[in-house]
C-alpha cells in the first residue's frame, strides 16, 4: 500500500461500511446559500459575542471580479441577509483588483460593532489571471490597499475607515481591547500594522513573516500571537508595540509534504484558560498548548486518531480552523489535503469531511464522530468555523450538493450543529450514508506524468499567483534561502532587526561574506557551500527535522549511504549553503575588515570628479528633479560608469556625457549594483522601503531589463516560503553563475540565485 509502514488510515481501502456512517443527525441543520448571494465560498466567519449573530464574508473568486458580501445569519429565526456590499464602501474602479473577501479579520468592538478588513485574491476582469505582485506598483490596475470596514448592527450602517497600508492586501487581523487598537498583517510583504481607533493613526511594526500568513490571535494575556508560514511563532507585545520572537517552530513530520515544504503557519488558536491557548497549523499532525506565563509550547498529541484518509494517498489531514465549547472541548471538521501524489498505487478515494471532538484535558486522543452531511446532502469544504458558546451552537461554512447527483440546490452551505441536542446522542451511530463511495483509478496519462515529475522535477515551479506571468524569473528550484534572522534570534539579548543585510561579497572559493546589523550591533557572517550532510548514525538522521524535510522534497531521488563510519545525505539545492561563521564585527582582524571594505557590495555611491560634464545632468522623472541623485555606482569593463538614482532611473557615463536608459525599477532608489568579472554585465537592486523590491540587469546585448522579485511560495523545494523586499545588496560570483542578494527587512536574509 502507498502509505508508509506503521501508519494508519480511516477508510483503508473503503471495504468497511461502518466507516461510511454520518454523524448522529440530532441537532443538524444545513443552510444552503446563506444570504442568497450565489457566492460559493468564504474565508472569514465569526459569531457576535453580544447577540449570537453569525457573520459570514461570502466571496466569488476564480476570475469573476466580484466584491465580497457580508451576510448575517440568525439561528433562532433561521434567517440570513446581506448587511454589507463591500463595493458600496470602497468605490473600486473596474480596472483595479477587487475587494474579493474579508479574510480572517472579523472581530467585534466593545460597543457591538463589527470590524474587518478587505482582501483581494481575484483578478481584475481584463487581466488574464490574478496578478497582485505584478501590479503592486501600478496605481490604476493594482490593488489600492485593504480598507478597514465597520458595521453597526444597531443601525445597519457601515463605514470605511480608510486604507491602513497602501498597495498591501491585509490577510488577517484582530482587535486589541486593552488599547482600543486593531492589529493587521499583510499578505504580500508580511508586515504587521497597528491602527488606533482612538486617534486614527497607523504604525508599521515591520516585517514579521516572509509572505502569506494570516492568523493573529489575542491571547488571554492581552498580547497578540502569530506564526510565519515557515512555522516560527511570534508575539506582538501590545504594551511595547513591538514584535517579539518566541523561539519555537512548528515541527516537521516524516512524509508530510505539505507541512514540511509549504504550510506551517498558525491556522487557528483559542484560549482555554486565563494563561493558555490551544493552536494548530493547517497541515501539521498535532495540537499544541501555549502558556503565556512561561512562553512555552506543549504538544497535546495528534489531532486525529488515524494518520491518513485512505491507504492510497499520502496526504495530511487538513485543518484550517477549530472551536472550543464552554466545557473546554475542541470541535473541528477535517478532510485530506490531496496535494502530494501517490507513489505506487494510483487510486483516488472519496474524501468526505469528518467531525472530530477532543476533550484534551480528560481524554488522551480525539474521537471521530462520523461524516458530516445528511442523507440528502453531500457536504464538503469548511474553510471557516465558529462556535457560539452561550447558545452552544457549532458552525461550519463549506459547500454542498445533492447526494448521488440528485435534484436540489448546490453551493455554499452553512452547517449548524446544536450541541445541546447533539451531545446526548453523539456516540450513537448515525445512518450509513446513501452517498456512493467509489474508488477510481488515475488515468494512465496522469500516472505517466506523476512518474515523470517524480524522476525529474520541473525546473520552474509556477507560483500560487501569476503562474503564466512570472514575477520571479529565477526558478524556485534555483534558489537557496538563508534566514539570518533565525541566527540572530538565537543570540541572547540580540534584536532580530539587526539581521538586516548591509553588504555582501564573494571570495574565490565560492564563499559569501557579509555584514548585517547597525554599528552598535553589527555582525559578520560567512556562508559556505555544502553538498552532503553527515550524521553520527542513520538513527540520528531519522530524528533530524531537516532530514524529514529533505526526504519529502527528494523522495526517491534522495541519496543516502554510510560513508567513513557516518551516515551521509546529499542535500536538496535549497540547503546547499550554510552559515559557517556568525560573529560580532568588531572581532575581525584588521586584514579581514579591510578586505570586506574593499569588496563588499554596495560600494560607496561616489562619482569621480568630472564624471558629468558641465551642462549634462542625470536622468529624472519629469517634475522630480530633486530625486535625480546618485544612489548606486558600478564601473563597466570598457570604462563606462553605470549610475542608479534615488528615483530608480539608470544611466551610463562616458567622457562626461550621460546616456539614460529609463527606469531600472517601478520605484527608487537604486540600492546596489555589481559587475561580472568580465566587466560586461550589471546586476542591480532597487525599490522603495514600502514596495516589493526589484532586481534588474544591464548589458549591451539586451539593454536594461527588470529581473523580478524575491518571493517564493510553491511546495516541494524548501522548508516553507521565502521572500525579501528591501534588497540592500547584490553580489555576483566570480564565475558569473550565482547571485547573492541581501535583504534588509526586519527579518534579514540572503538569497543565493543560481543563474
Amino acid at each position: 500500500m502507498s502509505i508508509p509502514k506503521g501508519r494508519t488510515s480511516f477508510f483503508g481501502r473503503y471495504e468497511d461500511p461502518s466507516k461510511f456512517r454520518l454523524i448522529n443527525q440530532a441537532g443538524v441543520r444545513m443552510v444552503v446559500d446563506p444570504g442568497k448571494t450565489g457566492y460559493p465560498g468564504s474565508w472569514d466567519m465569526n459569531v457576535s459575542p453580544y447577540d449570537g449573530t453569525v457573520y459570514i464574508s461570502m466571496c466569488y473568486e476564480g476570475g469573476h471580479g466580484a466584491h465580497s458580501r457580508l451576510v448575517a445569519y440568525d439561528y433562532e429565526k433561521n434567517e440570513s441577509k446581506v448587511v454589507m456590499k463591500v463595493e458600496d464602501l470602497t468605490l473600486p474602479p473596474k480596472r483595479q483588483l477587487p475587494h474579493s473577501k474579508l479574510h480572517e479579520a472579523i472581530d467585534f468592538l466593545p460597543d457591538g460593532r463589527l470590524i474587518a478588513t478587505t482582501h483581494s485574491t481575484d483578478r481584475a476582469m481584463h487581466h488574464p489571471e490574478w496578478m497582485p505582485f505584478a501590479h503592486v506598483d501600478h496605481v490604476y490596475e493594482g490593488f489600492p490597499g485593504s480598507a478597514i470596514l465597520v458595521y453597526d448592527p444597531k443601525t445597519g450602517e457601515s463605514r470605511n475607515l480608510g486604507i491602513p497600508a497602501p498597495r498591501e492586501s491585509i490577510y488577517g487581523a484582530c482587535y486589541d481591547a486593552k488599547y482600543n487598537a486593531y492589529y493587521m498583517i499583510g499578505f504580500m510583504r508580511g508586515h504587521v500594522y497597528r491602527y488606533s481607533l482612538d486617534d486614527c493613526t497607523v504604525k508599521d511594526l515591520g516585517k514579521a513573516a516572509e509572505v502569506y500568513c494570516y492568523r493573529l490571535h489575542r491571547g488571554p494575556d492581552g498580547h497578540i500571537y502569530g506564526m510565519t508560514k515557515s512555522g516560527f511563532l511570534f508575539r506582538i507585545n501590545v504594551d511595547k508595540e513591538e514584535i517579539e520572537d518566541l523561539h519555537w517552530r512548528m515541527p516537521a513530520f516524516p512524509d508530510n509534504f505539505v507541512n514540511n515544504t509549504w504550510y506551517r503557519y498558525m491556522s487557528q488558536a483559542h484560549d482555554v484558560s486565563d494563561h493558555e491557548f490551544v493552536f494548530t497549523s493547517t497541515a501539521t499532525e498535532c495540537m499544541y498548548l501555549f502558556d503565556t506565563d512561561t512562553l512555552k509550547v506543549t504538544c497535546l498529541g495528534k489531532r486525529c486518531p488515524v494518520d491518513y484518509v485512505n491507504d492510497f494517498e499520502i496526504d495530511p489531514w487538513c485543518l484550517d480552523e477549530f472551536c472550543v465549547d464552554k466545557y473546554g472541548v475542541l470541535w473541528y471538521s477535517m478532510a485530506g489535503w490531496m496535494i502530494d501524489k501517490p507513489r505506487d498505487e494510483f487510486f483516488r478515494g472519496p474524501n468526505p469531511r469528518i467531525l472530530v471532538r477532543w476533550d484534551f484535558r480528560n481524554e488522551p486522543k480525539p474521537e471521530i464522530l462520523g461524516l458530516i452531511g445528511t442523507q440528502d446532502r453531500n457536504y464538503s469544504g469548511s474553510s471557516v468555523l465558529c462556535l457560539d458558546k452561550e447558545r452552544d451552537i457549532f458552525y461550519c461554512l463549506g459547500s454542498s450538493t445533492p447526494v448521488n447527483g440528485g435534484k436540489g440546490p448546490t453551493g455554499a452551505t452553512l452547517f449548524c450543529l446544536d450541541l445541546k441536542a447533539f451531545r446526548p446522542h453523539m456516540h450513537q451511530p448515525g445512518p450509513i450514508w446513501a452517498q456512493k463511495m467509489e474508488v477510481k483509478p488515475y488515468p494512465e496519462e496522469e500516472v505517466a506524468e506523476i512518474k515523470k515529475k517524480a524522476a525529474e522535477p520541473p525546473e520552474w515551479a509556477g507560483e500560487e499567483v501569476s503562474g503564466k506571468n512570472p514575477f520571479a524569473l529565477v526558478p524556485l528550484s534555483h534558489v537557496v534561502p538563508i534566514r539570518l534572522w533565525r541566527t540572530v534570534a538565537a543570540i541572547p539579548g540580540a534584536r532580530i532587526e539587526d539581521s538586516a543585510v548591509r553588504g555582501l561579497a564573494w571570495d574565490d572559493e565560492g564563499n559569501i561574506h557579509g555584514y548585517c546589523g547597525e554599528k552598535e550591533n553589527k555582525y559578520y557572517f560567512r556562508l559556505v557551500p555544502r553538498k552532503t550532510a553527515y550524521f553520527a548514525s542513520k538513527e540520528e538522521a531519522d530524528a533530524c527535522q531537516d532530514v524529514m524535510v529533505w526526504r519529502t522534497i527528494l523522495k526517491a531521488r534522495a541519496y543516502e549511504r554510510e560513508e567513513n563510519g557516518k551516515w551521509a545525505i546529499d542535500v536538496p539545492l535549497a540547503f546547499s549553503y550554510v552559515i559557517d561563521t556568525f560573529v560580532e564585527a568588531d572581532t575581525l582582524t584588521v586584514g579581514q575588515a579591510k578586505w570586506l571594505e574593499q569588496n563588499l557590495q554596495p560600494q560607496p555611491a561616489e562619482l569621480p570628479e568630472g564624471a558629468i560634464a558641465e551642462g549634462q545632468r542625470l536622468p529624472e522623472v519629469s517634475g522630480r528633479r530633486y530625486l535625480a541623485n546618485v544612489t548606486a555606482v558600478a564601473k563597466l569593463g570598457d570604462g563606462r560608469i553605470a549610475v542608479g538614482t534615488q528615483d530608480g532611473l539608470f544611466a551610463t557615463l562616458k567622457d562626461g556625457n550621460v546616456f539614460s536608459y529609463g527606469n531600472a525599477a517601478p520605484m527608487g532608489p537604486v540600492r546596489c549594483m555589481c559587475v561580472t568579472a568580465d566587466g560586461k554585465k550589471i546586476y542591480g537592486t532597487a525599490g522603495d522601503v514600502e514596495d516589493m523590491g526589484t532586481m534588474f540587469t544591464f548589458d549591451d546585448k539586451e539593454g536594461l531589463r527588470q529581473f523580478g522579485l524575491i518571493n517564493y511560495n510553491s511546495p516541494g523545494y524548501m522548508d516553507g516560503p521565502t521572500a525579501a523586499n528591501v534588497l540592500s545588496a547584490i553580489a555576483v560570483s566570480p564565475d558569473g553563475q550565482k547571485l547573492a542578494v541581501g535583504g534588509a527587512d526586519r527579518i534579514g536574509s540572503v538569497h543565493i540565485l543560481c543563474l
